[in-house]
């Protein structure tokens, strides 16, 4: 039943100019009759000789063949051609087959790559692990060494400043003991309150011995300094003057023991208001000594101080 059929519709009637099309001859015929067709072909010239039986386009085709031009005729083939179909399966799952061992080789080659590569790799990291743990090694008893030297120091300060330096003067005493000539005031007139004030500190601190001397600096560039101490109960002797509060405290004091001996200059030139060029000393020295001194110029002081009374070797 199903050959018949398939075989009755193998040729169909086709109608171009309608795009009409029938397997049953009747109906094309009727076709033909109809209005819409004589109207077509009214105003497209064409004739009933144009209408024309064609081959269908196949459009299905089986692995074995053949050709059907619908689906429903291929898939009632396939039905009894299921032994080609299986051996077509299996070509196809050669190929795929093939192409999996393909892959396969192709896979393993990449892996290959991949683990020589690999190897490469953990070599060159293994020799910078390596180099690493030597420096390591050689800058261990290097970090060792500089702690027993920093302790050894700490322990060498103590000692020296304990020992050696029990007799120095206090930071208060020796602010005290100051005084101001008149060549310090003419240094502050010429150079401004910066250089006037540290020259006072140090034509003092000159004038004392290394173990006399209230105040030692161990480092010049964090200015670290170590003040004595003895009117303060709470800070006896010697101690580490923490941003060095202490030593600003004793600039400001000098500054003002300076201001102080503007007489000493005035004793010295009585008629200063008579001369007019000692007039013009005599301010620039009131405008030098009571000049403001602030955080940049209190600074260059302790700066100074510290390059002066800096320990550069303690012998225990």
């Amino acid at each position: 039943m199903t050959t018949k059929l398939h075989e009755k519709m193998q040729r169909n009637f086709v109608c171009e100019m309608c795009n009409f099309y029938t397997s049953n001859k009747y109906n094309f015929n009727k076709h033909l009759l109809t209005s819409k067709h004589k109207n077509t072909i009214k105003y497209n010239i064409y004739t009933t000789e144009n209408a024309k039986l064609i081959e269908p386009c196949i459009k299905y085709n089986c692995e074995c063949g053949k050709s059907y031009p619908y689906r429903s005729s291929l898939y009632n083939h396939k039905k009894k051609c299921k032994k080609k179909c299986i051996e077509v399966s299996n070509e196809i799952e050669d190929k795929d087959n093939k192409n999996k061992n393909k892959n396969n080789i192709i896979n393993k080659d990449l892996i290959l790559k991949l683990v020589d590569e690999n190897s490469e790799i953990k070599l060159l990291l293994f020799k910078q692990f390596e180099t690493m743990q030597n420096q390591i090694s050689e800058l261990i008893p290097k970090v060792g060494n500089n702690n027993t030297i920093n302790n050894k120091q700490k322990f060498n300060i103590n000692i020296f400043l304990n020992e050696q330096c029990k007799d120095a003067l206090t930071i208060d005493q020796f602010v005290n003991k100051i005084q101001v000539t008149l060549e310090d005031l003419l240094v502050t007139k010429n150079k401004g309150i910066t250089e006037g004030v540290s020259n006072i500190f140090i034509e003092n601190m000159n004038k004392l011995s290394l173990y006399e001397r209230p105040m030692h600096c161990t480092d010049t560039k964090r200015e670290t300094v170590y003040i004595k101490s003895g009117e303060n109960p709470e800070i006896p002797g010697w101690f580490r003057d923490e941003e060095n509060k202490k030593l600003k405290e004793a600039i400001h004091k000098v500054t003002h023991v300076q201001q102080q001996s503007l007489d000493k200059w005035i004793e010295e030139h009585p008629k200063w208001m008579e001369n007019s060029q000692e007039q013009e000393e005599y301010m620039m020295l009131i405008k030098n000594c009571t000049d403001d001194l602030g955080e940049t110029k209190e600074d260059k002081v302790i700066k100074k101080l510290c390059n002066k009374i800096h320990l550069n070797q303690i012998d225990t």
